[in-house]
């Protein structure tokens, strides 16, 4: 009962419905029969998975798999081209969102803790556990870990040749300490706490006189 088809096929109507298989127990597929590569695309039935997939057996070489809770899993790597390809993660809804890197060793994630609602970079594979870089809503940036700075010449620049103060802050537990570029009397000063101006122990003006 194969039927051979030698031309198209049309299916017209208000509600034309294409069923392949009769709810078996059994692997139901479409292959496209090609010249040098063959491609399908099938009900894996005890994997309970849709494939799409290169040659004609199901299962075998899958390219794209999606499970029952439409978990689409990708055996292959990702192009996206065009003039503006966008990758969106989430749907606006509150919830994290992530991306993560499954190691041999070490696990990494990239996410949006959607709580905090900060970016993170971190260990693992859990949103919000052993955070490395966060980023805030004002572009905050938080190193939990230490920084290295490597190369021929590396350069640390703070500002971007604005009308503002820019400073390091060391926030100590009984006293902090801070060092800093007053940009209004243009000196560079050290000083307690972490204001700017206030409390300078040693200054430094553009004559180089301390």
């Amino acid at each position: 009962l194969l039927a051979t088809f030698h031309g198209g096929i049309t299916m017209s109507g208000t509600t034309p419905t294409l069923t392949i298989g009769d709810a078996g127990a059994e692997d139901t597929k479409i292959v496209f029969d090609g010249n040098a590569q063959d491609f399908y695309i099938a009900l894996d039935d005890s994997a309970d998975d849709l494939l799409i997939g290169l040659g004609s057996t199901v299962g075998t070489t899958p390219a794209i798999a999606i499970d029952e809770n439409l978990k689409s899993t990708f055996h292959g790597a990702i192009t996206m081209a065009g003039t503006t390809p966008t990758l969106t993660i989430g749907d606006a809804g509150a919830e994290d969102t992530k991306i993560v890197f499954d190691g041999n060793a070490q696990d990494f994630y990239i996410a949006l803790d959607d709580s905090a609602d900060d970016l993170l970079i971190g260990l693992g594979s859990t949103v919000g556990t052993t955070p490395a870089i966060a980023v805030d809503e004002n572009l905050l940036a938080t190193f939990h870990g230490g920084i290295t700075m490597a190369g021929t010449t590396p350069t640390l620049t703070i500002g971007d040749a604005g009308a503002e103060d820019t400073k390091i802050v060391f926030d100590g537990n009984a006293q902090d300490f801070y060092i800093a570029l007053d940009d209004s009397a243009d000196d560079l000063l050290i000083g307690l706490g972490s204001t700017v101006g206030t409390t300078p122990a040693i200054s430094i003006d553009e004559n180089l006189k301390t």
